[in-house]
């Protein structure tokens, strides 16, 4: 399995809000089609929560911006949240459901 490409996250990337209200804390993509990455980042909101956003994003050439699909969760549910996607990695790979056993 390769590791997804770490991102510069020294602006906001997920809102158009200042700065103050946003901090993208850790952030990696990867590619899921010639114009899109999906991105995963740990976010400190204003007031010192902790979110966690997973969304396509398009890359630069075609806009450099987040799209509306994705997710957003406070990090106390993180551990629920990759739970089930370990649970559903051993589902498909039973089913025989992934083509390969490597991220694109």
């Amino acid at each position: 399995m390769t590791s997804p490409n770490l991102i510069d996250a020294t602006h906001n990337r997920n809102r158009n809000l200042p700065r103050g209200r946003s901090t993208a804390i850790w952030s990696a993509d990867f590619p899921i089609n010639q114009r899109e990455v999906m991105r995963i980042e740990l976010l400190r909101e204003h007031g010192g929560r902790l979110t966690t956003d997973i969304r396509r994003w398009r890359i630069p050439m075609s806009g450099g911006n987040s799209t509306a699909k994705g997710i957003s969760f406070d990090v106390r549910h993180l551990r629920a949240v990759t739970g089930l996607l370990d649970e559903l990695l051993r589902h498909t790979r039973a089913e025989g459901l992934l083509p390969t056993d490597r991220v694109r």
